[in-house]
């Protein structure tokens, strides 16, 4: 293979990690949303919920444990470096909705950079094949 190809090869190659990286990335930003829509859901029970009522509380990964609604119009939420804030349903349901907002738009910038990556490698996919072609021809030539 000649300088140019490898070069080509390489990009080729750089472009299918990025692309691979920006689908693992994609793919926790729409567990994310998921996430988020499963907490709207249990965000909308709260509120409809009388006090008093035995829950479940998430303790862990599949671990939960029974518990009893003492308020239904707030809830603590974390809002960072393990800082925690009383906030009603109705704000942290805000809050939430914002962040489905930010996420949907990650999900749409990843995916506008996966399409114009999936074009430069096909791009580069036929450029090489034409040098490859033109390097074959080019080495019969010599041949004969």
């Amino acid at each position: 293979m000649n300088e140019a190809v490898q070069e080509k090869y390489f990009e080729f190659q750089m472009l299918q990690q990025q692309v691979e990286q920006l689908r693992q990335q994609q793919a926790m930003v729409e567990r994310q949303l998921q996430e988020l829509s499963n907490l709207k859901d249990s965000l909308s029970g709260v509120v409809v919920a009388k006090k008093g009522v035995e829950v479940l509380v998430p303790l862990g990964v599949g671990v939960f444990v029974r518990a009893s609604l003492l308020k239904n119009d707030e809830v603590i939420m974390n809002v960072g470096s393990k800082m925690v804030v009383v906030k009603s349903v109705a704000d942290a349901q805000k809050v939430v909705d914002k962040q489905v907002v930010e996420a949907k738009i990650a999900v749409e910038e990843l995916q506008g950079h996966g399409v114009k990556m999936g074009a430069r490698m096909q791009a580069l996919q036929e450029e090489l094949q034409v040098m490859v072609e033109e390097q074959q021809k080019s080495h019969k030539d010599h041949k004969h």
